[in-house]
């Protein structure tokens, strides 16, 4: 538990810049999961692994590509055919959360552009009006 809360603190540091754009700290917690629980047990608990990986993909899918190799190996561990459909619905759904956020930022009315200043648009009239009155 300890390391965990480590790995959970420097997640979230605020003294690190930019530290949640960093994969490590992510991929560590997985990794330390898989190794804590092959060395318990003898065997990886697929149903805690899920979580992780999905939150993992959650994170960095939409950000980089190298997401999907950092999850291959984790994913090959997930064998039994439960945890598996579990793990494609929630990366559906997070690839779905993903997308929506995507719509819905080009979907929002774009604001029509302020109006000149006050000077710009008297200039702004003043040459209209010569030009208009220039072609009658």
């Amino acid at each position: 538990q300890k390391c965990i809360a480590l790995i959970h603190r420097v997640q979230q540091c605020e003294r690190i810049a930019n530290i949640k754009k960093f994969r490590a700290p992510y991929l560590a917690e997985i990794e330390f999961h898989v190794k804590c629980m092959q060395f318990e047990r003898g065997s990886i608990d697929e149903a805690a692994l899920v979580p992780l990986i999905t939150q993992y993909f959650a994170r960095f899918a939409s950000r980089n590509a190298s997401c999907f190799a950092d999850l291959r190996t984790y994913l090959q561990r997930i064998t039994h055919h439960d945890h598996q459909q579990t793990l494609v619905a929630a990366i559906a759904d997070a690839v779905d959360d993903a997308s929506l956020a995507c719509s819905d930022e080009y979907k929002q009315p774009q604001q029509p552009p302020p109006p000149p200043p006050p000077q710009q648009q008297q200039a702004l009239c003043r040459a209209l009006r010569q030009k208009t009155s220039a072609c009658q």
